[in-house]
């Protein structure tokens, strides 16, 4: 079951196996790797088993994890040949019914798959600024008043402003670009949430944008209109070249660079004792100014 809800599982000996996916209808790269493991254990323990997968409307949820499976079943070399056979057997093209963060994760899937663990970053990452090239037309003054949160966990770990106070600010299109400074730190999956403020109480979402910081590297991440969540009645709303670059700084290189500073502190610091020791009359036992040897 790979809906957001459940049933009655005593109609089927209790033997359904439920995996949630995000409010956008996607599977984790670790929820994909338990669920691909887990049909290929229950088709292991008898010939005769048959494992029925659904989501919640037989869309891209479903269509994602079988590919996955079909991969890491080494049916197929490939994700886009999986994708191709799954599409010839439910009749549905996997570009209109997979989201954006549903093929990311599988794309993280193949890369996992092929490379090995190996290609997995474990740390964790600095999100320092979010940079929007053009503005999204959702006044009707062709603006947008953008209110943007960073979400790790379910959690904010950042907010920009209260939704409807006066620093939540109107962006013309003759702005350009617009830069969100956030310096925050986030680690495994993540959401950058922009809404549009109607008013005090009301907000729109303009887009999402769902990633891994197990899969990212230090530096700028572009995303664009396809690499985002974006609701297809706003599609509109956005322009052609419109994209998003994200700024990324790795925690390690801040403990290396920590590790650097320490080394070279303590450095500057035997210096000056070595210097302080010569002024003194240098060698060991020599006495400070000020104080009187013992004897």
């Amino acid at each position: 079951n790979l809906s957001q809800r459940a049933y009655d599982y005593k109609k089927f000996a209790n033997q359904v196996v439920e995996m949630r996916p995000s409010s956008s209808g996607a599977l984790s790269v670790q929820m994909l790797f338990g669920f691909v493991k887990s049909i290929h254990s229950w088709l292991l323990m008898d010939n005769t088993n048959v494992s029925v997968i659904h989501c919640q409307d037989g869309g891209g949820t479903s269509v994602c994890a079988l590919a996955c499976y079909l991969l890491w079943s080494k049916d197929f070399s490939s994700l886009n040949q999986a994708f191709h056979y799954v599409e010839q057997c439910k009749g549905v093209k996997c570009k209109e019914v997979l989201s954006a963060t549903q093929l990311r994760n599988a794309r993280y899937f193949e890369k996992v798959v092929q490379s090995g663990p190996s290609c997995v970053s474990r740390g964790s990452m600095v999100l320092r600024r979010v940079l929007m090239h053009t503005v999204p037309k959702f006044s009707p003054n062709l603006s947008c008043k953008p209110y943007i949160q960073v979400l790790c966990s379910g959690e904010a770990v950042y907010t920009g402003a209260e939704m409807g106070s006066r620093k939540v600010r109107e962006c013309l299109q003759e702005q350009g670009d617009l830069c969100f400074p956030i310096e925050r730190e986030v680690k495994g999956e993540f959401v950058i949430q922009v809404c549009h403020c109607i008013n005090k109480t009301q907000a729109v979402c303009m887009f999402r944008i769902c990633l891994d910081t197990a899969f990212i590297q230090e530096g700028v991440k572009r995303i664009d209109t396809g690499d985002a969540e974006i609701s297809k009645k706003h599609d509109h709303r956005f322009d052609e070249d419109w994209y998003v670059d994200l700024i990324f700084k790795s925690t390690t290189a801040d403990d290396a660079n920590g590790i650097k500073d320490q080394k070279a502190a303590a450095a500057v610091a035997a210096a000056a004792a070595s210097k302080r020791m010569a002024e003194w009359g240098g060698g060991e036992g020599a006495s400070k100014p000020g104080t009187r040897r013992g004897g």
